[in-house]
């Protein structure tokens, strides 16, 4: 390290990109920023953002970005950034910390040691849409379009769809640790009426908002009368342009109907004029969501990046670990 009179402070004023509420990568929603620098004199040795949980009911804080120079790397420098995010969402009240953290090659994983543990990856993927496979089409069901769904309905079918993994909407399961599940996985009940209600209530939001921030549609599949999928779109330049992504009902797979599902949404988002499309979506520590293989092999959806998600809970305590 080039010094040892590091100093820590807010970036002011903050840039304007981080001041808005934003969907992290972990699929919860935070905002504004704030933007820690560790100078070295008039030299930026590193940087960290940290920011509040967009949910009134629940006192939770973000640190992500963590990013140190090469010539201050792996010095201390990491730790004192994490330190100092820490303290500042503890003097705001913050009863649990979440941490986004690029997985693979230059990860910053070691540096979460004291107190932090993993409790499920992100996996970020995109297609070109400008080089789409043509749809192999089976007369077995039928694809429609519901550019205006009934609220009720398609609330109902995300949450009763096959989702072995942890979900936005699934608040009362996101502090697990999501190792592997076995498949098919069993359907889960919230422990509680009123868990369950606040779970309804978060998709009920989303679905109300249907269409309002951006043109938006929804594919559904019908076997037998019955509509057994759904895959929405949402028509967002260089954004995530899918809210739930791919649903299947859980006694309907294996029919390549999430394959066709994807191929109609994928093209809407062409139509639209878009070249890019992009979906985040929840694993295990040591397994893919079933969704991940599908988005990558049936339209050639390309995994440009892993995150994980670390949590710690234990605030006001020294060394240590946490686990649940």
């Amino acid at each position: 390290m080039k010094s040892t009179e590091i100093t820590i402070e807010a970036l002011t004023p903050a840039p304007e990109h981080v001041l808005g509420v934003r969907v992290e990568p972990n699929m919860l929603t935070y905002g504004p920023s704030e933007i820690l620098l560790a100078k070295d004199g008039a030299d930026i040795g590193g940087a960290v953002r940290l920011a509040l949980r967009q949910d009134a009911r629940r006192r939770h804080g973000l640190i992500a970005d963590l990013s140190v120079h090469e010539d201050y790397a792996r010095q201390g420098l990491e730790e004192a950034l994490i330190a100092a995010a820490e303290a500042r969402l503890k003097a705001r009240g913050v009863t649990k910390i979440d941490a986004i953290v690029r997985d693979g090659e230059g990860a910053t994983v070691p540096f979460y040691e004291r107190g932090y543990w993993a409790s499920r990856k992100m996996v970020l993927l995109t297609w070109d849409l400008r080089s789409l496979s043509e749809l192999e089409v089976s007369h077995e069901f039928t694809i429609e379009e519901q550019p205006t769904p009934e609220q009720e309905f398609l609330t109902d079918f995300i949450l009763t769809s096959y989702q072995p993994y942890w979900r936005w909407w699934k608040e009362y399961k996101e502090d697990t640790r999501w190792h592997r599940v076995e498949y098919p996985a069993a359907p889960e009940a919230p422990p509680s009426e009123e868990l369950g209600r606040e779970m309804r209530a978060r998709v009920e939001t989303r679905v109300a908002a249907f269409g309002t921030e951006a043109p938006q549609t929804l594919f559904t599949a019908r076997l037998d009368g019955e509509i057994v999928g759904l895959c929405d779109a949402k028509a967002v330049e260089d954004d995530i342009t899918f809210d739930w992504g791919l649903l299947v009902r859980r006694d309907y797979g294996g029919r390549r109907i999430g394959s066709a599902l994807l191929w109609h949404a994928l093209n809407w988002l062409k139509t639209q004029g878009l070249r890019t499309a992009r979906i985040i979506t929840t694993s295990g520590l040591d397994d893919y969501d079933p969704t991940v293989y599908l988005y990558s092999i049936a339209h050639g959806g390309a995994i440009r990046a892993e995150y994980l998600n670390l949590v710690k809970r234990r605030l006001h305590t020294t060394g240590g670990s946490e686990s649940e």
